[in-house]
Formats: structure tokens, C-alpha cells, sequence
């Protein structure tokens, strides 16, 4: 699916991570098999998109996954800017609690060819040749899916639905997504780059 990822261009070391104006948590919760997956998402100043921090645990306490997301602008001097979550609408419990402790918390959008596409436009060069989305070097998980995530066999064309896709972990991808759905429909700083898309310029700003 995520075809255009590729570690030469994309990967970053954490030590190269810039400071951050705005930035948006991909909150997507585990059920049964699935893992809990959070995801940190910023921008930088020139517009650019930064994968920075993952979480990724099975049936993890609802005490350690608080802790995890209160603790995160404090583990990360880069972020200069608002903080915003974006957890998965099936744990309401879960989320009143983020509200509680005083994080800024927004539902997350599920819309999954929004979501996919918007990514695929951040995983392509600008016209400066720089792609418009780096991650990490600990985002272990979520390097993974992004290699391993497959159509489904025979997928017509279209918008996707999830029926295109198949069954495989994309725990840190759904975190991804709905992270990056929320930085991009929220007000952004100017960007100074215009990534292509197919036919169309799209403006991130």
C-alpha cells in the first residue's frame, strides 16, 4: 500500500529531530489480538511532518497507557507548539480520562481513504526533492507495517474501504492516520513546499 516508504529517504535519527509547532497523538486501542498503538506526529518549520514517538503494547493497563500519553511533551523538548490527541472513538472510558487529566483531546476521524491518501501524499519528494514525511529511527512497529501492509487480492478501484486491504497488524498505521488527519485538517503554519499528488498540487497550509 505504502509503496513510496523507503528507509533511505524517509528514516531519521531521534538526535535529528527538529522542534515541532504543532503536533497531533494517533491514540488507536488494541481489542482481542490487536496491539495498543500510539503514534506522535509534528511539524516542523518548513512544514514537514515528523513520525517521532510510538507506544505499541498488548492488553496494556489503562494506568501505564495514561502515564505514556501525560508524560510526552515532557520527554520531548522539541515540542514547542500545541499538543493535541486523537484516540480511537471505542474506548470512551479511556478518553473521558484523557480529558480529565488535562490533555487536549479530539476525535479522531476514521475516515480510511482521507487517511491513506493524505499519507501517501506526505511519503512523496516535494519539489525541493525532499519527501514531506520522515520518521524516526524508533518507530519500529510502525516501519514495519508500512512494509507490510498488502491490497487485497482482486480490489477493485475507487475509494478504499478497508474491504481493499488485507487482514494484517496495522495497529501504529490506524495511529498514523489518525494523527495525521488531525494536523492536516487543523490550522498549520505556512508551509514553504508543495508536495504533487497525481495531477493535482495539494497545499498543506
Amino acid at each position: 500500500v505504502y509503496r513510496q516508504y523507503d528507509p533511505d529517504i524517509h528514516d531519521r535519527e531521534v538526535a535529528e529531530l527538529p522542534r515541532l509547532s504543532k503536533v497531533a497523538v494517533g491514540v488507536d486501542f488494541g481489542e482481542a489480538a490487536s496491539a495498543t498503538a500510539v503514534i506522535g506526529l509534528g511539524l516542523d518549520p518548513q512544514g514537514r511532518a515528523w513520525a517521532f514517538h510510538e507506544f505499541y503494547s498488548h492488553r496494556v493497563p489503562a494506568s501505564v497507557l495514561l502515564s505514556e500519553c501525560v508524560s510526552l511533551k515532557e520527554r520531548y523538548p522539541q515540542i514547542m507548539g500545541p499538543l493535541t490527541f486523537f484516540p480511537d472513538w471505542n474506548e470512551p472510558e479511556f478518553v473521558a480520562t484523557l480529558k480529565n487529566a488535562g490533555l487536549h483531546v479530539a476525535q479522531a476521524s476514521k475516515n480510511i481513504d482521507t487517511g491513506v491518501r493524505l499519507i501517501w501524499d506526505r511519503l512523496r519528494r516535494a519539489t525541493d526533492g525532499m519527501p514531506g514525511l520522515y520518521l524516526t529511527e524508533n518507530m519500529v512497529n510502525l516501519k514495519r507495517e508500512l512494509r507490510s501492509w498488502r491490497y487485497r487480492e482482486g480490489r477493485g478501484g475507487g475509494p478504499l474501504t478497508w474491504e481493499a486491504f488485507a487482514r494484517a497488524p496495522c495497529d501504529c498505521l490506524d495511529a498514523l492516520r489518525y494523527a495525521m488527519m488531525g494536523l492536516m485538517t487543523a490550522k498549520a503554519p505556512p508551509i514553504r513546499v508543495q508536495w504533487m499528488s497525481g495531477r493535482r498540487r495539494v497545499k498543506v497550509a
